[in-house]
């Protein structure tokens, strides 16, 4: 069958009413279709045998809102595989809140514990108190429905739901527990994926249901702050199969929420970021809240990311995320193309607990390149993913992190990788903060060496004017990082110091967030704006010549 056939079979059949979105060339061709009537009969289940709790809605029946229908639960259930198992092994959904995200959760996870013997289903959270949203609704509807409350028992202390005859269970679980081993889900539901740490928990979550002829893995979140977190993986793997990037046929993947450009001032920008609008939220209230919001920096985050799904960093006015990750700024960079230009460097230096971060900057016309070298102790690298949850080991494989050896920074091997690197470019001047770092950069790298270095404490004398400067050209879209993934996380979790005057630095927005790479480079851009001097005598002998910064 080719897509023009399998459109008007659809339209024929009805598939259109519960898949809005262009159908899938490629999955039909491998043999999936369509079931019109298995989504009609697992949208009527919800209306038929559910019944909301909370007000204003209890003991209505839960009659899909048309997002919920299309985009969800049709799909989710309609599409089948060749043999007729379900095509979706796999969703994830980022929705703002208040859209009814955990009411629906509670309605799959009912839906799943019925669908045959021995169903295994988990409502995960990262708390208790998380999960426990998600089983309470779900066991006040069997308690509000006559048809589940004489199958189905609830043991709330256990926070359980059985369905003995069946030999099916319903259970709440939590990351903060280690509850994750030994499970054969046949249904897992995530929820509220931007504030998990336990990457072990997820993953085994992941693997539990690899037995089951058909199991179900769910995710339904909101937008989070940390580019470095588990969210923020699946949100970019949701984007890649969304544009067609990534081919994943067993992938649903939905995300409603504000783009790149779209006025969060805006009624429709409301509208377009939040299905629900005007059901489970009145438009007034967001029209309060995004007033509230322009009042500030850090509300205005808070209402972006809450009310319309954006990725935005929870900072006072520090750097916004979604400008910080422009296209244009991401591209990749090309050291060869620095080879001999003026550069400055920023130093930021720690013994053992947090990272160290030497980070070189380059001015090339009206654009600015930063390379990061960044530094961790092999004996911390275990107990830092423990804490700090993220991919360490992953980054040190992939270039992005260089291991020292021992309990403690090796300073000699930052020494030797800023005399390689002061061959490569002409090193203008480095600025060094002197915490950690006076015998390294005055001693060696100084008087030994030759480098001119410049002592850089961060005082808010030495560092608000090139905070405002980072925060100027990444607004411009004049910075170019290479999406360097440990800057990234660095950058989320920056937060901003003000004065009573108004002037800023950055700081740690958690205890687990490191930002020297941050520093180091705020600290190379101001040495970059203190030097006035002509190009080097070097430099003027490279054939270099460029144009927007590329080399032509």
């Amino acid at each position: 069958m080719n897509l023009k056939q399998a459109k008007a079979r659809a339209k024929a059949e009805g598939w259109l009413e519960w898949v809005k979105t262009e159908l899938d060339e490629r999955a039909i061709c491998a043999g999936y279709k369509f079931d019109p009537e298995i989504a009609k009969l697992s949208v009527e289940f919800f209306h038929d045998i559910l019944r909301h709790s909370k007000d204003p809605f209890a003991g209505q029946p839960f009659a899909l809102q048309d997002w919920q229908k299309t985009d969800v639960i049709g799909p989710l259930y309609g599409w089948r595989r060749p043999d007729g198992t379900r095509r979706y092994r796999r969703a994830y959904i980022e929705v703002p809140k208040k859209n009814g995200k955990s009411t629906l959760c509670s309605g799959l996870a009912i839906r799943a514990l019925l669908e045959g013997s021995g169903s295994e289903v988990y409502a995960a959270a990262a708390s208790r108190d998380q999960a426990k949203i998600v089983f309470n609704e779900a066991a006040n509807m069997v308690g509000a429905s006559k048809e589940l409350e004489g199958v189905l028992t609830v043991r709330r202390s256990q926070n359980t739901i059985f369905w003995r005859d069946k030999q099916s269970v319903f259970r709440a679980i939590a990351s903060d527990a280690d509850t994750a081993q030994g499970k054969n889900a046949s249904c897992v539901i995530c929820d509220e994926l931007h504030v998990w740490r336990s990457r072990d928990f997820f993953e085994s979550l992941i693997y539990s249901g690899r037995a089951r002829a058909e199991p179900l893995f769910v995710i339904i979140t909101t937008a989070g702050d940390d580019l470095s977190g588990l969210c923020w993986e699946e949100h970019l793997y949701a984007q890649q199969v969304i544009k067609g990037e990534v081919e994943d046929l067993h992938h649903l993947a939905l995300i409603y929420g504000a783009e790149d450009g779209d006025d969060w001032r805006s009624p429709e920008t409301w509208r377009k970021a939040n299905p629900s609008l005007g059901v489970t939220i009145a438009e007034e209230t967001l029209a309060e809240d995004c007033q509230r919001a322009q009042e500030s920096p850090t509300r205005e985050n808070v209402f972006r990311r809450y009310s319309l799904n954006q990725w935005v960093g929870a900072t006072a006015g520090f750097i916004s995320l979604d400008e910080w990750m422009a296209e244009e700024c991401r591209q990749p960079i090309d050291e060869q193309a620095l080879l001999g230009r003026p550069c400055y460097g920023g130093i930021d230096l720690s013994r053992n607990r947090d990272l160290s971060a030497v980070v070189w900057c380059f001015q090339v016309g009206p654009l600015y390149y930063f390379l990061p070298r960044v530094y961790i102790p092999s004996a911390q690298i275990s107990r830092r993913e423990r804490e700090d949850h993220v991919p360490y080991r992953s980054w040190i494989r992939d270039g992005f992190i260089r291991e020292c050896q021992g309990e403690v920074t090796d300073y000699e091997q930052i020494r030797s990788d800023v005399i390689a690197d002061s061959k490569l470019f002409d090193v203008r001047e480095i600025g060094y903060d002197p915490y950690n770092a006076e015998h390294l950069c005055e001693q060696q790298l100084g008087l030994l060496d030759g480098l001119n270095v410049v002592a850089h404490p961060q005082s808010m004398q030495k560092m608000c004017q090139p905070t405002q400067e980072l925060q100027k050209i990444v607004k411009a879209g004049t910075i170019r990082h290479g999406a360097h993934p440990v800057i990234d996380w660095m950058v989320s979790g920056a937060a901003a110091y003000e004065d009573t005057n108004g002037n800023i630095r950055p700081i740690k927005k958690h205890s687990t967030t490191r930002i020297d790479g941050v520093v180091a480079a705020i600290i190379a851009l101001g040495r970059c704006m203190g030097d006035e001097r002509p190009p080097s005598v070097y430099t003027q002998r490279r054939a270099f010549v460029f144009s927007e910064g590329k080399q032509v």
